[in-house]
């Protein structure tokens, strides 16, 4: 196999992302025969880094890289999965073209391109890491990393291409250059009803996944836990279409859930059932969580649920507010709600300032940041402080660290909202991802945003006409 440098070190990066460095001493140890011995006893790296670097370099210098890669493959889908997309990428899609590109990207060494590589495409791709440095390997490795088994790989690599061409590029020549890269990788795919169905999701703007949690019956400190998901068509005429609904079966339904299970295996079973219909993913899903007064507080949001075989806060992957399931069982505080819901969806509307915009949501009683002191409330006091009088979106943060000036300004982020965008409800959503993501990558578990946002759309009445186009563009 001829690898060049750049396919040598994201190769590397695949082997360390996958196997633990006493995964590597195990096989090494496991395979002798295939491997003309040990290799980890003829390397002599002082870093993981560097012993990872050794032994694939030691390996192709012996002649056994393939040997080794076949055994790598036989213990990990994942892994062979990664190294296929790898060498599809190099040998049939012209990495090497790509990678021409990105070093001319890379010599203007402006860090807005690394911002804007964070925060819009690492946020696209979830299960990628952010980049410090415009890093060439680092690109490739993550758009390995981002192809799923599912995808048409040349569609993929169009829209990472045409990522570049959007957010980052400003020199006409590279432009030219990458576009010649992704018409020749890249043609206009021809329509076939398989690849309709593949891209239905366009007609989708909102995916939302419900989750109902209830006192168990007989069980004290258990939950009873229903989910029903949703998808809300992109319907700008207000003529009547089909939602399309699915009601999710959980193994442990009628056994219940106790609280640290809610998201490390009732979130998780339900999102493992959704995989296996990945259209449901595009747009990423908002999780809402129904919870009774007593866990309303309990910032799910920090919550560890294993993704890719990492575990991260589930708020760091997923859009999740909770939501209050005994308001929507009591007429008046759910007319409050709905009063309150309209007003604030006028708000947004017809503010183009947000100065006014926030000044008018807290004087109607739409927007309210929680003060620490009220998040000891009894459950009991705290519904009547917040839910009874309708408020539809609180917020509230828990800190354990000293924090900057801007994590305290929540308002002005989470309403900041594209004039011209058409579900400016959604954009809330985004926005509030958003923030969690980047308070976690800077202060990891010190600094907590917790969010309780009620609105018209409940499982019990899904309706077109209303949802989701909340709050739109008129």
């Amino acid at each position: 196999m001829n690898m060049t440098d750049e396919y040598k070190q994201v190769l590397i990066k695949i082997i360390k992302d996958v196997f633990r460095e006493q995964e590597l001493r195990t096989i090494c140890d496991n395979n002798t025969g295939s491997l003309g011995g040990n290799p980890y006893h003829a390397i002599a790296g002082t870093t993981v880094n560097a012993r990872y670097s050794d032994l694939v370099k030691y390996l192709i210098s012996r002649g056994f890289i393939d040997s080794f890669l076949n055994i790598l493959c036989q213990d990990s889908e994942r892994f062979c999965d990664l190294v296929n997309y790898l060498n599809e990428l190099f040998n049939e899609y012209h990495c090497h073209l790509l990678i021409s590109v990105l070093q001319r990207i890379e010599h203007e060494r402006e860090q807005k391109i690394v911002q804007i590589y964070n925060e819009k495409y690492c946020l696209k791709n979830r299960n990628i890491q952010t980049i410090k440095s415009f890093n060439i390997v680092d690109i490739i490795f993550n758009l390995v990393k981002s192809i799923k088994t599912s995808d048409n790989i040349a569609l993929h690599l169009n829209d990472f291409g045409e990522f570049f061409l959007k957010h980052l590029l400003h020199i006409e020549s590279v432009k030219n250059e990458l576009t010649e890269w992704m018409n020749t990788n890249c043609p206009e795919p021809e329509v076939t009803s398989e690849s309709v169905d593949n891209t239905k999701s366009l007609d989708y703007i909102v995916n939302y996944i419900f989750v109902i949690v209830t006192p168990h019956t007989t069980v004290q400190g258990k939950y009873y836990i229903t989910s029903q998901v949703a998808q809300f068509r992109n319907n700008d005429t207000l003529i009547h279409a089909a939602d399309d609904q699915t009601i999710i079966t959980l193994s442990k339904g009628e056994q219940g859930y106790l609280e640290k299970e809610i998201i490390s295996v009732a979130i998780r079973e339900i999102i493992d059932q959704l995989r296996l219909t990945p259209i449901f993913f595009s747009p990423t899903p908002i999780i809402e969580l129904f919870l009774p007064n007593e866990l309303l507080i309990k910032d799910f949001s920090m919550k560890i649920i294993e993704e890719n075989e990492i575990n991260q806060p589930i708020g760091y992957l997923y859009p999740l507010t909770v939501r209050s399931h005994h308001r929507f069982k009591h007429p008046n505080s759910r007319s409050q709600l709905e009063s309150k819901f309209k007003k604030l969806k006028q708000i947004i509307n017809d503010s183009h300032d947000i100065n006014n915009l926030l000044d008018s949501l807290q004087r109607e009683n739409c927007y309210k940041i929680i003060p620490e002191n009220d998040l000891k409330l009894k459950p009991d006091k705290f519904y009547i402080h917040y839910i009874s009088p309708g408020i539809p979106l609180c917020v509230w943060t828990r800190c354990r660290c000293t924090v900057d000036e801007h994590s305290s300004d929540l308002g002005r982020e989470i309403f900041k909202i594209s004039t011209d965008s058409y579900c400016k409800i959604y954009q809330i959503y985004n926005n509030i991802f958003n923030i969690r993501r980047k308070f976690y990558q800077q202060y990891q578990k010190n600094l907590t945003v917790g969010v309780l946002f009620d609105h018209d759309k409940i499982p019990e009445e899904v309706n077109q006409l209303i949802s989701p186009n909340m709050a739109r563009k008129i």
